[in-house]
Protein backbone atom coordinates (compact mmCIF):
# COMPACT_ATOMS: atom_id res chain seq x y z
CA UNK A 1 0.00 0.00 0.00
CA UNK A 2 2.83 2.40 0.88
CA UNK A 3 4.44 1.65 -2.51
CA UNK A 4 1.23 2.61 -4.37
CA UNK A 5 0.99 5.88 -2.43
CA UNK A 6 4.60 6.71 -3.31
CA UNK A 7 3.93 6.06 -6.98
CA UNK A 8 0.77 8.18 -6.84
CA UNK A 9 2.63 11.05 -5.16
CA UNK A 10 5.40 10.82 -7.76
CA UNK A 11 2.96 11.07 -10.67
CA UNK A 12 1.02 13.85 -8.97
CA UNK A 13 4.23 15.86 -8.48
CA UNK A 14 5.15 15.19 -12.09
CA UNK A 15 1.78 16.41 -13.33
CA UNK A 16 1.90 19.51 -11.15
CA UNK A 17 5.31 20.43 -12.52
CA UNK A 18 3.99 20.25 -16.08
CA UNK A 19 2.99 23.55 -17.59
CA UNK A 20 5.51 25.62 -15.63
CA UNK A 21 8.12 25.54 -18.38
CA UNK A 22 7.47 26.97 -21.83
CA UNK A 23 6.65 24.43 -24.50
CA UNK A 24 9.02 23.77 -27.41
CA UNK A 25 6.55 25.59 -29.65
CA UNK A 26 6.85 28.69 -27.46
CA UNK A 27 10.62 28.49 -27.59
CA UNK A 28 10.60 28.24 -31.36
CA UNK A 29 8.15 31.13 -31.62
CA UNK A 30 10.33 33.41 -29.50
CA UNK A 31 13.62 32.18 -30.91
CA UNK A 32 15.49 34.41 -28.49
CA UNK A 33 18.83 33.58 -26.88
CA UNK A 34 18.98 33.82 -23.12
CA UNK A 35 21.15 36.17 -21.09
CA UNK A 36 24.32 34.50 -19.83
CA UNK A 37 24.78 35.32 -16.15
CA UNK A 38 27.91 35.35 -13.98
CA UNK A 39 27.07 31.97 -12.43
CA UNK A 40 26.53 30.15 -15.75
CA UNK A 41 29.08 27.50 -16.63
CA UNK A 42 29.94 25.98 -19.99
CA UNK A 43 27.85 22.89 -20.63
CA UNK A 44 30.84 21.09 -22.15
CA UNK A 45 33.88 22.02 -20.04
CA UNK A 46 32.29 23.42 -16.87
CA UNK A 47 34.24 26.68 -17.03
CA UNK A 48 32.54 29.91 -15.95
CA UNK A 49 31.56 31.67 -19.19
CA UNK A 50 31.51 35.44 -18.77
CA UNK A 51 35.04 36.49 -17.82
CA UNK A 52 36.57 35.15 -21.04
CA UNK A 53 36.92 36.74 -24.49
CA UNK A 54 35.59 35.59 -27.83
CA UNK A 55 32.24 34.41 -29.16
CA UNK A 56 29.98 32.34 -26.94
CA UNK A 57 27.06 30.16 -27.91
CA UNK A 58 23.93 28.47 -26.69
CA UNK A 59 21.72 25.60 -27.80
CA UNK A 60 18.02 25.09 -27.27
CA UNK A 61 17.33 21.37 -26.91
CA UNK A 62 13.90 20.13 -27.94
CA UNK A 63 11.60 19.99 -24.94
CA UNK A 64 13.88 21.92 -22.56
CA UNK A 65 12.87 25.41 -21.40
CA UNK A 66 16.38 26.87 -21.07
CA UNK A 67 19.39 26.87 -23.34
CA UNK A 68 22.65 25.04 -22.77
CA UNK A 69 25.36 27.69 -22.67
CA UNK A 70 28.93 27.41 -23.95
CA UNK A 71 32.10 29.44 -23.30
CA UNK A 72 33.32 29.20 -26.90
CA UNK A 73 32.19 28.30 -30.39
CA UNK A 74 34.60 25.32 -30.37
CA UNK A 75 32.92 23.88 -27.26
CA UNK A 76 29.47 24.61 -28.70
CA UNK A 77 30.21 22.97 -32.05
CA UNK A 78 31.97 20.03 -30.39
CA UNK A 79 28.78 19.33 -28.43
CA UNK A 80 26.47 19.94 -31.39
CA UNK A 81 28.31 17.56 -33.69
CA UNK A 82 28.20 14.60 -31.34
CA UNK A 83 25.87 12.04 -32.96
CA UNK A 84 23.79 11.59 -29.80
CA UNK A 85 23.04 15.34 -29.68
CA UNK A 86 22.25 16.11 -33.31
CA UNK A 87 18.64 14.90 -33.21
CA UNK A 88 17.93 16.86 -30.01
CA UNK A 89 18.76 20.34 -31.32
CA UNK A 90 15.96 22.86 -31.72
CA UNK A 91 18.09 25.89 -32.58
CA UNK A 92 21.41 27.39 -31.58
CA UNK A 93 22.97 30.82 -31.43
CA UNK A 94 26.48 32.29 -31.65
CA UNK A 95 27.71 35.85 -31.31
CA UNK A 96 27.88 38.06 -34.39
CA UNK A 97 31.43 39.29 -33.92
CA UNK A 98 30.95 42.06 -36.48
CA UNK A 99 28.88 43.81 -33.81
CA UNK A 100 30.08 42.28 -30.55
CA UNK A 101 33.15 43.29 -28.57
CA UNK A 102 35.72 40.47 -28.70
CA UNK A 103 36.79 40.96 -25.09
CA UNK A 104 33.24 40.72 -23.75
CA UNK A 105 30.51 39.96 -26.31
CA UNK A 106 27.08 41.29 -25.37
CA UNK A 107 23.84 39.35 -25.39
CA UNK A 108 22.00 41.35 -28.01
CA UNK A 109 24.47 40.40 -30.74
CA UNK A 110 23.51 36.76 -31.31
CA UNK A 111 22.81 35.17 -34.68
CA UNK A 112 21.43 31.73 -35.53
CA UNK A 113 24.40 29.40 -35.65
CA UNK A 114 23.21 27.30 -38.57
CA UNK A 115 23.23 30.33 -40.87
CA UNK A 116 26.40 31.99 -39.48
CA UNK A 117 29.77 32.26 -41.17
CA UNK A 118 32.79 31.05 -39.19
CA UNK A 119 36.49 31.95 -39.43
CA UNK A 120 39.18 29.56 -38.23
CA UNK A 121 42.91 30.21 -38.20
CA UNK A 122 42.81 33.84 -37.11
CA UNK A 123 45.18 35.21 -34.47
CA UNK A 124 42.61 36.15 -31.79
CA UNK A 125 42.15 33.99 -28.69
CA UNK A 126 38.83 32.96 -27.18
CA UNK A 127 37.88 31.31 -23.91
CA UNK A 128 39.54 28.02 -24.79
CA UNK A 129 42.40 29.41 -26.88
CA UNK A 130 41.82 29.34 -30.63
CA UNK A 131 38.13 29.48 -31.50
CA UNK A 132 35.93 29.99 -34.50
CA UNK A 133 34.93 33.62 -34.94
CA UNK A 134 31.25 33.75 -35.88
CA UNK A 135 29.45 36.26 -38.11
CA UNK A 136 25.98 36.86 -39.50
CA UNK A 137 27.22 38.17 -42.85
CA UNK A 138 29.81 36.61 -45.16
CA UNK A 139 31.38 39.99 -45.96
CA UNK A 140 32.01 40.62 -42.24
CA UNK A 141 33.67 37.20 -41.89
CA UNK A 142 35.78 37.91 -44.96
CA UNK A 143 36.84 41.34 -43.65
CA UNK A 144 37.77 39.74 -40.30
CA UNK A 145 39.83 37.03 -42.02
CA UNK A 146 41.64 39.64 -44.12
CA UNK A 147 42.55 41.59 -40.98
CA UNK A 148 43.29 38.70 -38.56
CA UNK A 149 43.90 35.73 -40.87
CA UNK A 150 41.92 32.54 -41.18
CA UNK A 151 39.63 30.68 -43.52
CA UNK A 152 35.82 30.93 -43.89
CA UNK A 153 33.47 28.05 -43.14
CA UNK A 154 29.72 27.59 -43.07
CA UNK A 155 28.12 25.43 -40.39
CA UNK A 156 27.44 22.65 -42.91
CA UNK A 157 31.20 22.47 -43.63
CA UNK A 158 32.26 21.97 -40.01
CA UNK A 159 32.63 18.41 -38.75
CA UNK A 160 34.28 16.64 -35.82
CA UNK A 161 37.49 15.99 -37.79
CA UNK A 162 37.79 19.69 -38.56
CA UNK A 163 37.21 20.61 -34.90
CA UNK A 164 39.82 18.08 -33.85
CA UNK A 165 42.32 19.72 -36.17
CA UNK A 166 41.42 23.07 -34.54
CA UNK A 167 42.35 21.86 -31.09
CA UNK A 168 45.68 20.53 -32.32
CA UNK A 169 46.84 23.95 -33.56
Amino acid sequence: MMYKKSILLFYLALLLSCGKAPSPETMQATGQPEVILAQHECHLCGMVILPFPGPKGQVFVKGQPHSLKFCSTVDLLSWLLQPENQYRIDTFFVHDMAKANWKQPEEQFYVRGDSAWYVWGHNKKGAMGHTLASFKEKQDALAFSQKFGGKLYQYKDIDVALLTSFTQK
